[in-house]
Order: structure tokens, then sequence, then C-alpha cells
């Protein structure tokens, strides 16, 4: 992700640029997170049977209603508030 802006043509450098500093900014988060993860395992070692089972149902497919039930609430309001916004300072 860091390298592709250089190759994208249509882009000049005022928007590579950006594209270098964000892709370094994500693998930058990206490496600090698997430093996180090595860390602890070291630290708490492997989880139990218990804490797998905990993480598999958190993570299964059965939030998915609820999580998108919750995007579309906010893109809503979203929309909502920006139609207020519109009617109140629209001249």
């Amino acid at each position: 992700m860091v390298i592709l802006p250089l190759f994208l043509y249509r882009m000049d450098w005022g928007q590579r640029i950006p594209a270098i500093a964000a892709g370094f900014g994500g693998l930058s988060w990206g490496l600090s997170q698997v430093a996180a993860a090595k860390k602890w395992r070291q630290n708490y070692g492997e989880p139990t049977v218990a804490e797998r089972m905990e993480i598999k149902k958190s993570h299964s497919v059965s939030n998915l209603p609820l999580l998108l039930m919750w995007l579309v609430f906010g893109i809503a309001m979203l929309a909502i508030g920006g139609l207020v916004f519109v009617m109140l300072f629209h001249h």
C-alpha cells in the first residue's frame, strides 16, 4: 500500500504524498498491533479452550445483524441531520 501510489500515474504528487503517508500510517499501526499481540502472547500464553470459545462466539456471524442495524441507523441519523442542517441554514 505504501509503494502503490508511486505507480498510479493519474495521481499528481499532491495526491501521492498524502496517500503514501496514509500507507505508512497504516503500516505502522498494523506492525504495532502485531507486536502488541506477540507481547500479550508472551505474557499470558495461549488462550484456554473456554477463552477460545468466547472469542469464537463474540466474533461469530450472529452479531452481524446487530452491527448492520447500528450501521444503517448511524447512516440514517447522519442523513437526517444533514437534511435538518440544510433546511435550517440554507437560504
